[in-house]
């Protein structure tokens, strides 16, 4: 299998973020203003501004929430590991959705060759 890129140096190629974006907002099933690439200089911010989108997808509808893991592909255990007790680490449960996100681009990019 094909390396994935090094996650923290995602904005600086900004082809790859822009793919990693589109893939979320496929699985998301609608658009976002706040998610243009151009805008993220670093990690953090794109996984606080993904981290702000689950947590009004939560708030709206937890079977939402749900149905977005299903549809992304995140391994129960992996949710799990990003539970608290207060509930969601919400900047955690984001770095791991756009990580499985990144895989995807990259698999997909990787067997288009």
């Amino acid at each position: 299998m094909t390396e994935l890129p090094d996650f923290p140096s995602l904005p600086q190629d900004q082809k790859l973020l822009s793919e990693v974006i589109a893939q979320l907002e496929k699985d998301l099933g609608e658009t976002h203003s706040d998610l243009e690439p151009g805008q993220f200089q670093d990690i953090t911010y794109l996984i606080e501004t993904v981290a702000d989108i689950l947590w009004e997808i939560h708030s709206r509808s937890q079977q939402n929430l749900f149905n977005l893991f299903y549809r992304i592909d995140l391994p129960e255990a992996k949710i799990q590991n990003v539970l608290t007790s207060d509930g969601f680490d919400w900047n955690a449960l984001a770095e791991l959705i756009l990580k499985r996100e990144l895989q995807k681009v990259v698999l997909r990019r990787h067997l288009s060759k």
